[in-house]
């Protein structure tokens, strides 16, 4: 059964769906930013780690239609979620449009958070009790963002968003090994035309001009500082600001491109 066209709470919905897989999207004026990429990184986790007894595309499509038709003009954040036995629903919030100037936002780093080998964090999966360990540890640092580092300290992700690097006149963001292929990260290696998928080591992120992190549902926001130490001059940078730019822009427009 798939249920659309009332959104449901938050609990609701995960009490309703269970353990299953999700996809957290931005929506304007009812069209949903780079959705068949969103949809097409689902059904691949479907394919690869199940449940064989999910709903299938059209269905899944039909729900979140249905939904969309029915919610108010404006910025909405978008999150859908599968699970077995055929089941679907959609939950709808109010969200704030992207802001005309990229957030500022300090980090920590979280040794060891990346596991290159871990495929199972390359799926966006309801259970998100760790996510939410880290992100209190950081916030009880005093930093508003968590950076997984692998053992060798190189950077992978944040909690919610994947990372960039603009250091050497290169800019860097890991390879989807063990992280999860962000929309986000593929809009901005689409946007910034050449951008290496290359793990920035500890000495080449630590002498950063810039890195932003970048989700679908957030857009682009400056890392200023790492533990305590800011990157590059400690604000938001040029190419991160142009980049968050042309992101806002795309999703403003409607289109996206898939």
């Amino acid at each position: 059964m798939c249920r659309g066209a009332a959104a449901p709470s938050r609990a609701e919905l995960d009490a309703y769906v269970g353990a299953g897989l999700i996809e957290t999207m931005r929506a304007r004026e009812g069209c949903i930013a780079h959705r068949a990429w969103h949809l097409a990184r689902l059904a691949a986790s479907i394919r690869t780690v199940g449940p064989d007894d999910a709903p299938d595309a059209d269905a899944i499509a039909r729900s979140l239609d249905a939904t969309l038709a029915a919610i108010p003009p404006g910025d909405a954040r978008v999150r859908l979620v599968v699970g077995a036995r055929e089941t679907c629903a959609v939950e709808i919030a109010p969200i704030e449009p992207l802001p005309e100037v990229p957030r500022a936002c300090t980090a920590m780093t979280v040794a060891g958070g990346w596991v290159r080998l871990d495929a199972d964090a390359e799926h966006k999966r309801t259970d998100r009790r760790h996510w939410g360990r880290v992100e209190r540890h950081a916030a009880a640092a005093g930093a508003d963002i968590a950076l997984m580092t692998d053992q060798a300290g190189q950077l992978g992700e944040s909690s919610r968003a994947s990372v960039f690097v603009a250091a050497d006149g290169i800019l860097r963001t890991a390879p989807v090994e063990g992280l999860l292929p962000g929309i986000g990260r593929r809009a901005i290696m689409q946007l910034a035309g050449v951008a290496v998928e290359e793990a920035a080591d500890p000495a080449t992120w630590r002498r950063a001009d810039e890195i932003f992190v970048v989700s679908a549902l957030g857009g682009v926001s400056a890392v200023t500082a790492i533990d305590g130490a800011p990157v590059g001059r400690g604000v938001v940078g040029p190419r991160t600001r142009e980049l968050a730019a042309q992101y806002r822009a795309a999703v403003d427009a409607g289109t996206a491109s898939d």
